[in-house]
């Protein structure tokens, strides 16, 4: 399947999911909340989504620190213009731009990179599980959600979250404990899918190699939980921002006491993150509005200011990263066509000589 199919079937993908949105949310009623903003709380929110971006490259340098010492501002470039790409191009194209350009800059081997991508990603989503499996045993706890509707046909999405996150947790544990023999787990894998194709197979097989290589890398427990602990971060800092655009629509149309609302957007974030997990469209446009707004719908917030909180929230962690990576892409000695120009006269340099 070429990229511009990749392309259009992600644009299909989006209208439709955004047409759902919506429809739920009430396209008027939402651009009529969006028209109260104030917009005198974007300004602090973009700066905390920069501070978790440069905590995330902080992370990133961190795991790579055992293979070799990047300068922290070298993969903060590498990460704005990765995620200015994913929000542009199809399939994630912007983690293949992004691992290119550090393994070019840096000498650095792309399996390697890949590994350690891999490995932020996995601790990404793991971090939003945790999260997720966390707030709702506390909701269960505080009778938020009481315990007797939990497996309702009304609260299936709460219940879903719920038992999955707790699963994945509990898997990734294993994977954990089990790191010392890899092969245990590959055998597993090629146990439970089996059935599908030899090509299917050994891409999955590939991307869990990559994943063991990553953690390796890190080289003990101690490594991934300081990891995970930064991980955290950098999503209190996302959940801050969060809190910030609620305050900026008017806080008093959220319905909840200021605690239990950090918390459930919170919950709305964590879901709306995981829901573009799998990079069905450019920029998780669609999956992560309907993903979020559904959770904080479910907790009776009112559609219309749900809606318009989504799509506050995506378009200031979309616009300013994407514009950002542009400029690093386009201009300076070390921008991704300077490195890419460089790279092709050595290699011509090289032939030459031969």
């Amino acid at each position: 399947m070429n990229y511009i199919l990749k392309t259009i079937i992600g644009l299909v993908i989006t209208i439709l999911l955004m047409s759902v949105f919506f429809y739920a949310a009430g396209f008027e009623e939402v651009l009529t909340s969006l028209s109260e903003v104030k917009l005198v709380f974007l300004i602090p929110s973009i700066i905390l989504y920069f501070i978790s971006l440069y905590i995330r490259t902080l992370r990133w340098q961190y795991i790579l620190k055992t293979v070799l010492n990047i300068r922290a501002w070298i993969l903060f470039k590498s990460i704005s213009i990765g995620y200015s790409a994913n929000n542009i191009l199809p399939v994630r194209l912007g983690e293949l731009i992004r691992l290119y350009y550090v393994a070019k800059i840096s000498n650095i081997s792309k399996s390697t990179t890949l590994g350690t991508i891999i490995t932020e990603r996995i601790m990404d989503a793991l971090t939003l599980i945790a999260c997720v499996a966390v707030i709702l045993i506390g909701f269960l706890i505080t009778n938020i959600i009481q315990l007797e509707l939990l497996f309702s046909i009304e609260n299936l999405v709460i219940s879903t979250l719920t038992i999955g996150s707790l699963a994945i947790l509990v898997i990734f544990f294993l994977l954990i404990w089990l790191i010392k023999d890899p092969k245990v787990i590959e055998k597993f894998i090629e146990r439970i899918f089996r059935r599908l194709s030899d090509n299917t197979l050994k891409k999955i097989i590939h991307i869990y190699n990559y994943f063991i290589q990553g953690l390796i890398t890190l080289g003990s427990f101690r490594k991934i939980s300081f990891i995970f602990f930064i991980s955290l971060s950098v999503w209190l800092f996302e959940f801050i921002l969060a809190y910030l655009l609620v305050i900026s629509l008017g806080i008093e149309n959220f319905k909840y006491e200021n605690f239990t609302l950090f918390f459930i957007l919170c919950l709305s974030i964590s879901v709306a993150n995981l829901a573009t997990s799998i990079p069905l469209t450019q920029g998780g446009i669609g999956p992560f509005e309907l993903g979020g707004s559904l959770i904080l719908i479910m907790f009776g917030i009112d559609s219309s200011y749900a809606g318009a909180f989504m799509i506050l929230l995506h378009a200031l962690l979309l616009i300013p990263i994407t514009l950002v990576g542009l400029l690093f892409l386009f201009t300076g000695e070390e921008s991704f066509f300077e490195i890419m120009r460089n790279s092709s006269k050595l290699n011509n340099n090289e032939k030459t000589k031969q």
